[in-house]
């Protein structure tokens, strides 16, 4: 029988301050990396166990590439030409608002400060 799960691995770059988390990719077969955030060996293998389980369970969700101009293109073409009209029109007007006032260039750089950002600011503009 096949083993199935992923597994990762600690590894250590001369380089490189900290030690890496390291795994294959297994709809890709890329090696995958992510940085430990330290040097201390056990505290490393604690982090590189949690990863693996965060990947074997689907809990993982590295940071996407997509810029933003693909993801609203992706979103406009995919996903709301089944919605109704009105809610079209609401997911555009709330999509060029966002633009507005954050300016987003990557999706993988909005996250929770984005947002508090996004709605002081259309409570400031009257929102």
């Amino acid at each position: 029988m096949e083993d199935n799960r992923i597994k990762v691995w600690v590894q250590r770059f001369k380089d490189r301050p900290t030690l890496m988390l390291q795994w294959l990719d297994p709809d890709t077969g890329r090696r995958k990396s992510k940085s430990a955030e330290m040097q201390d060996e056990g505290t490393a293998e604690t982090k590189r166990a949690d990863l693996e389980y965060q990947l074997n369970h689907g809990q993982y969700q590295q940071a996407s590439k997509l810029n933003w101009a693909n993801f609203r293109q992706l979103l406009q073409d995919e996903y709301l030409p089944g919605a109704r009209e009105r809610t079209r029109e609401k997911y555009n007007t709330v999509l060029d608002v966002f633009e507005q006032i954050v300016n987003p260039t990557k999706l993988r750089g909005i996250n929770e400060r984005t947002i508090s950002l996004f709605v002081k600011g259309s409570v400031d503009q009257g929102g």
